[in-house]
């Protein structure tokens, strides 16, 4: 009796490559240096205020929070006896 196989689509056979990114460093500074210009050459001062509000809460007040998380941390020895107790009582 013939053995069935079943065989996948060459089109789900193939390897997802990464692609080039979509925009290069190039092109991102280039579009910093177009931002710097249209912000120097704003005129209106509501409309200068109003970004620099934005960029004073959106951008700089982000709080690095590496601190607190250290604080919060425990020892590399604590983290191995915690893990160690609950694989034997996973295994118990």
């Amino acid at each position: 009796m013939k053995e069935k196989r079943y065989t996948i689509p060459n089109e789900h056979n193939q390897v997802a490559y990464a692609e080039e990114p979509a925009v290069t460093s190039a092109r991102i500074a280039d579009l910093h240096s177009q931002l710097i210009d249209k912000v120097m050459t704003i005129q209106n001062p509501e409309t200068l205020h109003s970004l620099i509000m934005y960029v004073n809460q959106n951008i700089l007040n982000k709080q690095d929070n590496f601190e607190t998380d250290w604080e919060r941390s425990i020892s590399i020895e604590d983290f191995r006896m915690k893990c160690k107790n609950k694989l034997k009582k996973m295994y118990e």
